[in-house]
């Protein structure tokens, strides 16, 4: 009975160790050996509700540790009774448990008892499929409600000798390879030179350059660091404009300064005669987030452009509950007096362009949450053949918390994936800039009140991921499958002689 017990508290281990491998930890190892135990685990039974049991508790402890940040918006910015915060965070991950819960079912599905203890083929097989089931897993949540594709695997990578399958495939497709690895951990001697092989492939891989530098320009981020209680009090003052122009009159990037999301709340008339101002007194062209309320009474989350030129890009990914909140005139009255969260009646616009033009520079643009989702940037980047990236957050939201730097990572990753710069701009951290391999230009630090400089290059040409996007995965996913399906087939051939 306790020995019982205690193969269910593994799971629920192996999943609170998975998010160690995430920044700001940095230990991508512990993601490999958390895959590797759950891999063990399910290994070990082949009951369709054990199966599932252990997956759902290795998430409830990856969500648990990695997500823990949505208590901290809760709690401080909705106004939740701790007590109340921490129930809707339990409910929160035990649903998103049950999407991985989904993997423990999909890997009882294969089996067949008599190639238990069989030799290496069938287990190179169970390596393959696990790879599939895992990276299907993470495209579900990518999908599915809108979407949450936080803690994907392939992010503990980011800046390694690991990440060289990124440019190609993606992050998912580093994802593949994180999940084959740790099968193959589990599966005896004979497999690690497989997983060796793969790794050394994801090496050589990085050595592949796909996009060229260009023309260089002088980048400014101003970080102003303030509690969105005090910004949103000061927003309708326009204080914390104010603040941003103070900061930006320091700067001596010549070419363009960034300010982080949601810096104002006001009407487009109102930013036009600022931002004339602003500009005659520092030179600078500018991007900025702010709250943009329409002509129509409708308000959007908007990234804006100020120079010779002025353009907008508003969000088309709102934060569920947070921006905008699903099935409102149902769900509203029920959280009425429950949670109250600023600015959470947004609305999305119609238009699909994400491309900025500035300062002879053509950005892709992405506001906080957007970043997180690759195929968005994807579209982004190759629809406007876009020189740079730019993403604007508003990360104080999360306090001193997990969040601000699993979304730096995130930044990170898209820089990698599309081989272009990224600069990033939020209010209290982290922002910073990004080159093309993934690896820090600059970076501010976080809660504090500065200016970030630095230089970017505009770069020419296109990752094997920009130019192709999730075919090159749906290949890479067939392939896994039918040489599992190969080698089993092989495995049950030999075993009837």
């Amino acid at each position: 009975m306790a020995r019982s017990k205690f193969a269910f508290l593994l799971p629920l281990a192996c999943g609170a160790i998975y998010p160690l491998g995430f920044a700001p930890f940095d230990f991508y190892p512990a993601t490999f050996v958390a895959l590797a135990g759950l891999y063990y685990l399910l290994n070990q039974t082949d009951r369709l509700s054990k199966g599932f049991c252990y997956a759902w508790l290795f998430g409830v402890g990856k969500f648990g540790v990695g997500v823990s940040w949505v208590y901290v918006a809760l709690q401080q910015y909705g106004d939740v009774a701790p007590p109340l915060a921490t129930f809707f965070v339990m409910l929160f991950v035990g649903l998103l448990a049950l999407i991985t819960g989904l993997v423990g079912l999909a890997m009882q599905w294969p089996k067949d008892r008599r190639l238990d203890n069989s030799m290496h083929i069938s287990r190179l097989a169970g390596c393959f499929y696990f790879a599939v089931v895992w990276v299907l897993y993470e495209l579900i949540r990518t999908w599915l409600f809108t979407g949450f594709p936080i803690l994907d695997a392939g992010y503990v990578t980011v800046g390694t000798w690991l990440d060289g399958f990124a440019p190609i495939f993606g992050v998912k497709g580093v994802s593949f390879v994180v999940a084959f690895v740790a099968a193959a951990l589990v599966s005896g001697w004979h497999l690690l030179a497989c997983a060796g092989g793969v790794l050394v492939l994801c090496s050589l891989a990085g050595l592949l350059s796909f996009t060229e530098r260009g023309e260089a320009r002088q980048i400014g981020i101003a970080q102003i660091n303030i509690s969105l209680n005090e910004k949103w009090s000061m927003a309708t003052s326009g204080a914390t404009f104010r603040i941003y122009e103070q900061l930006s009159q320091r700067m001596k990037a010549k070419d363009l300064v960034l300010w982080s999301e949601a810096a104002f709340v006001t009407t487009r008339p109102h930013l036009e005669e600022a931002f004339a101002l602003v500009r005659a007194s520092t030179g600078h062209r500018y991007i900025a987030g702010g709250y943009l309320e329409a002509a129509n009474e409708q308000r959007y989350n908007s990234l804006l452009v100020y120079g010779e030129d002025s353009a907008n890009y508003r969000k088309l990914r709102l934060v569920p509950f947070g921006e905008r909140v699903p099935l409102e005139s149902f769900l509203r009255p029920l959280l009425s007096g429950f949670v109250e969260v600023p600015h959470s009646s947004l609305d999305v616009s119609d238009s699909n362009s994400r491309s900025l033009n500035v300062a002879g520079l053509r950005l892709a643009a992405a506001i906080c949450y957007e970043a997180s989702f690759e195929f968005d940037t994807r579209d982004a980047v190759r629809q406007s053949d876009a020189d740079a990236i730019v993403v604007v957050s508003e990360d104080a939201w999360f306090g001193d918390s997990l969040a601000p730097h699993q979304n730096f990572e995130m930044a990170r990753m898209r820089a990698r994936e599309h081989g272009r710069y990224v600069i990033r701009a939020a209010n209290s951290g982290i922002s910073g800039i990004v080159g093309p391999d993934g690896r820090l230009v600059a970076k501010a630090p976080q809660f504090q009140r500065t200016t970030l400089e630095g230089t970017v290059h505009t770069m020419r040409g296109a990752t094997p991921f920009t130019r192709y996007g999730s075919l090159l995965l749906a290949m890479l996913l067939a392939a896994g499958f039918l040489t599992a399906v190969v080698l089993r087939g092989f495995e049950k051939r030999q075993v009837a002689r």
